[in-house]
């Protein structure tokens, strides 16, 4: 990718994700900002197409992106000319910004086991029948459940949970395929580079395959959700305290204590704790945590029906549907499980004390 492009992405990208600015009211009019958006996709299309050209192709392909990039630069500089610091202005950002990556065409997909390819492990999938590569869809990462020794099989346990819903004609649906011999909710001892590269290994069966999916599908990723579980749950908190502002909320169908685990990282995020005879008092536990952080968002579902819980989908769509991911927070906290993983939205610790070397409680 061109500098000027990554430059010009990350700078977006990472202010319009943090309110450094209270604009309320954009500068721009819906017109400036729809071509100022028209011209960031071709410019980012023509980047793409220049990065995969080869031989006399190559020489075609720069000249189209630096033509892009001069019609470009021409309107953004003629906008903050006119209008003042448009880059300053998260609301002209969000919306120039709006759903500017061009994707391939695609047609939906009915739910299926995807076979492992060129690196990509096998996972199993589930795109809507109308999907458009032109709007972003909402998407559900599903961390399938553990059954005794074995995880349930992906099909199996999504048809489980999501056959013949609703939101199969509005929801992206991704399942990663996890090796049986791995678990996921044992807390590892970061102390040895053993537990430090399982833990590794499990955030590459997450993400790896669902790398993949995002590449070529429109994901909302301000309606990403993760839906975890049983043997699961735990490593679903532990994944989003990591990774705080991926997620617009989870879903924990097999609640687990996590009392070796740090909350602070979640604070503000939504989350669903489906109760069921087994775990009310876990969900009743894990709830006062949340609500300690201040600003929590966690709900407790009461279950009619057997684990994985079918019956509450409704209930399940409904939470989801109120939920979005917010990125311009007032308030951010950072408070690492993992030394390598210290950011959080807009904000990241440069430098920090080891953690993992001192008890709960006194790290810093």
């Amino acid at each position: 990718m061109q500098l000027f492009v990554k430059l010009m992405i990350t700078s977006f990208a990472l202010l319009a994700q943090g309110a450094l600015a209270q604009q309320q009211k954009p500068l721009l009019s819906a017109s400036e900002q729809k071509s100022l958006r028209t011209k960031l996709a071709k410019l980012i299309e023509a980047d793409q197409k220049f990065a995969d050209a080869e031989g006399k192709q190559r020489q075609k392909a720069a000249r189209a992106y630096d033509s892009a990039k001069a019609a470009f630069v021409k309107d953004w500089d003629a906008r903050m000319a006119k209008k003042g610091n448009v880059l300053g202005s998260m609301p002209d950002l969000q919306a120039i910004f709006e759903n500017v990556f061009v994707y391939p065409r695609k047609s939906g997909l009915s739910m299926r086991k995807v076979s492992a390819k060129d690196g990509i492990p096998a996972h199993v999938l589930s795109v809507p029948k109308k999907y458009k590569n032109t709007s972003s869809w909402p998407t559900v990462l599903v961390l399938p459940g553990r059954n005794g020794d074995d995880w349930s099989p992906g099909l199996a346990y999504f048809k489980s949970i999501w056959d013949k819903s609703p939101s199969l004609a509005t929801t992206i649906f991704h399942v990663p395929l996890v090796p049986d011999s791995l678990e996921l909710d044992p807390v590892p001892d970061f102390m040895t580079p053993e537990g430090d590269a399982i833990e590794k290994q499990r955030l590459g069966e997450l993400l790896r395959s669902f790398g993949e999916t995002q590449r070529i599908y429109n994901v909302d990723r301000s309606r990403l959700f993760l839906d975890a579980g049983k043997g699961t749950c735990g490593f679903a908190v532990r994944a989003a305290t990591y990774f705080p502002e991926r997620f617009a909320g989870l879903v924990l169908r097999d609640p687990v204590l996590v009392d070796e685990v740090r909350l602070g990282s979640l604070t503000g995020l939504p989350i669903l704790l489906l109760s069921s005879a087994d775990t009310a008092e876990v969900c009743q536990k894990l709830k006062e945590r949340f609500d300690g952080l201040g600003e929590s968002s966690c709900t407790i579902l009461e279950t009619t029906d057997d684990y994985p819980f079918k019956a509450a989908n409704a209930d399940v769509d409904q939470w989801m549907a109120n939920v979005e991911r917010k990125v311009d927070r007032q308030k951010v906290v950072i408070e690492p499980n993992h030394e390598q993983f210290k950011k959080a939205y807009w904000v990241i610790i440069d430098t920090m004390d080891p953690i993992h070397s001192a008890p709960l409680d006194k790290r810093p």
